[in-house]
């Protein structure tokens, strides 16, 4: 696929040479740094957006949706190519210009969505979303699954996944976003970095019994990797498994006779209680598991999924 991708850089380009001047618009100029982007050539969109403002000074003044597209090439290339710095730079700048006006697009958001997750800050992926929110930029299953890959690789979140990762779908959940196979692989390696196999395993069969998702290399990628994992829980240097279960009425001045009689009492209220270990759980109580963020080609070529079918219809 990557080769793919730089073979159809080098052909845009040669198309460049080779058209006149009247072809080059701004929409042809944007088109060309998305290629350049999504060819992990973030230097050369740059200096393809450059060359754009030089023959169409217009299109920014303007704050075009072709400016704005070209300047999002820029961002997604950096992203693509682990530049986190240089993709928020960029980002910053561009709204500080003006020329995100009245807000960035979704894809401005997703690709610094990516760039909290190699920098391991899902906080800040949180404080993203909720700005897409206030802006009114829709959410989408790319945007979420940025998200979830955001919280699997945190590993400051490491005693707070099952909380973050049900924020996570609860959000989704609430703004009628359905799953994509990403999210999933991400979500599979979150139960792995804390080594619950059974989570990981509820998670990888639920993506094609309940969504019909094909599991891909990303995905078993995930999963052996959280199987992997669980089998070094308790050994030296091994996996640290999640917090342990603590009794729910510990430090409530309850005694463990008194639970007792309740449980006695009424058995079915506890009986479906995180019967997947510490506690995987959507909010809607169905079983949950996460992903291992291995495979990052076959990922990325998911996220890049929507920029595949939009670069043709831009060229």
């Amino acid at each position: 696929a990557a080769a793919a991708r730089r073979d159809a850089y080098a052909a845009a380009r040669r198309l460049w040479r080779s058209a006149n001047t009247d072809a080059q618009t701004p929409g042809a100029w944007a088109a060309l740094a998305l290629v350049a982007a999504r060819a992990r050539a973030a230097d050369d969109a740059v200096a393809i957006v450059d060359a754009m403002a030089a023959a169409h000074p217009g299109a920014f003044e303007a704050a075009s949706d072709d400016a704005a597209n070209a300047l999002t090439a820029v961002v997604r290339g950096y992203s693509l190519e682990k530049r986190s710095a240089a993709a928020w730079a960029s980002f910053d700048a561009a709204v500080a210009a003006g020329y995100y006006d009245p807000s960035p697009p979704a894809e401005a958001f997703d690709a610094v969505l990516h760039c909290c997750a190699h920098q391991q800050l899902p906080e800040r992926a949180l404080n993203v979303v909720d700005d897409m929110r206030r802006n009114g930029v829709p959410r989408t299953g790319a945007t979420y699954a940025a998200l979830m890959k955001a919280v699997a690789t945190a590993p400051q979140w490491h005693r707070a996944y099952r909380l973050a990762t049900d924020d996570v779908l609860g959000a989704m959940g609430g703004d009628r976003v359905a799953p994509t196979p990403a999210l999933y692989v991400h979500l599979i390696g979150a139960c792995g970095r804390v080594g619950d196999a059974r989570a990981a395993s509820s998670y990888f069969d639920e993506m094609r019994d309940a969504h019909g998702f094909s599991r891909g290399a990303a995905a078993y990628a995930a999963y052996f990797g959280a199987l992997a994992n669980a089998m070094t829980v308790g050994t030296k240097r091994g996996v640290k498994a999640r917090a342990p279960h603590v009794d729910p009425w510990r430090g409530l001045g309850i005694s463990d006779e008194e639970a007792t009689s309740v449980q006695a009492a009424d058995p079915a209220a506890f009986d479906a209680v995180d019967d997947l270990g510490a506690g995987f759980h959507r909010k809607r109580d169905e079983p949950a598991g996460a992903v291992v963020t291995v495979a990052e080609e076959a990922e990325e070529d998911d996220d890049d999924g929507g920029g595949a079918a939009a670069t043709p219809a831009a060229l």
